[in-house]
C-alpha cells in the first residue's frame, strides 16, 4: 500500500507542482501589475513637501527655509502641485527626490516624477504617496497593499492623523498656506523606534533665508 501511494505521489509531483507554480506565478504577476511603482530609498529620514506651485525656471521661488529643513534627509518626497520640475532640481541638491504629479503638473518621466500613486520603501517600512487621498477611503484600497504611512497634499493644510494602523501625513504648503499654521513641510523619521515619527516643521519666514521651528508629533 505504501509503495502504491509513493508511486502516486511521485506522479503528482511531476504533474501538479509545475502547473501550480505556473499558475501561482501568473497570479503574482497579475497582482504586481496592479501595484504602484515601488522605489527604495537609502535611509530612514524622509522630507515631505507638497503644493509648492513654483514657476521660476531655476526653482528660486522655493523658499530656502525648505532647503534648510531638509538638510539631513536621506530622500525627499513631493506630493504634487509642483507646477515646474525646476523645484525638483532645486530639492535634489539636498537629497534624491521622488514626486507624484497633479493634473496641472508636467508629464511624468517615471524616474523621479510619477503618475498617480507611488510606493516608497525603507527597510520594512512602506510609504504610499499620492497627490490627493480621497477622504474616508482605506489606504490599502488606494495602494493595493497595506502601508505604514500615506503622504498626500492638495489641501495646503498640514495634518497628521491615523486611519486604522496607517499614519496619514499632509505637509501643508511652504508657499501658499491655507491655515493658521503658516508655511509648513514635514520630515518622517523611520529609524528611531518601532513607530515612525513625524516632525511637522513650521517655516516662520516663507521668504528665502527664513528660519523654522520644529514641532515633533509622535504617532
Amino acid at each position: 500500500m505504501s509503495d502504491h501511494r509513493d508511486r502516486i505521489l511521485r506522479s503528482l509531483d511531476g504533474l501538479v507542482r509545475p502547473a501550480f507554480a505556473n499558475a501561482l506565478g501568473d497570479e503574482l504577476a497579475a497582482l504586481a501589475a496592479t501595484l504602484p511603482p515601488t522605489v527604495a530609498v537609502a535611509g530612514p529620514r524622509i522630507g515631505v513637501v507638497a503644493d509648492t506651485h513654483c514657476v521660476a525656471s531655476d526653482g528660486a521661488d522655493l523658499p530656502s527655509s525648505v532647503i534648510d529643513a531638509f538638510r539631513d534627509c536621506d530622500a525627499i518626497v513631493h506630493c504634487g502641485d509642483l507646477t515646474s520640475t525646476a523645484v525638483l532640481d532645486r530639492l535634489a541638491v539636498v537629497a534624491p527626490v521622488l514626486a507624484v504629479r497633479s493634473s496641472g503638473d508636467p508629464p511624468a518621466d517615471q524616474r523621479r516624477l510619477f503618475d498617480g500613486r507611488l510606493l516608497v520603501r525603507w527597510a520594512s517600512s512602506l510609504i504610499g504617496v499620492i497627490a490627493d487621498l480621497p477622504h474616508g477611503v482605506d489606504p490599502a484600497d488606494v495602494f493595493g497593499i497595506e502601508v505604514d504611512l500615506v503622504c498626500s497634499g492638495t489641501t495646503h493644510v498640514p495634518s497628521v492623523v491615523r486611519s486604522g494602523t496607517t499614519i496619514l501625513v499632509n505637509p501643508g504648503s511652504p508657499t501658499i498656506p491655507l491655515s493658521g499654521a503658516g508655511p509648513t513641510v514635514a520630515v518622517i523619521d523611520l529609524g528611531q523606534s518601532s513607530q515612525p515619527t513625524v516632525h511637522m516643521i513650521h517655516l516662520t519666514h516663507p521668504e528665502p533665508g527664513g528660519t523654522h521651528d520644529h514641532h515633533r508629533i509622535d504617532r
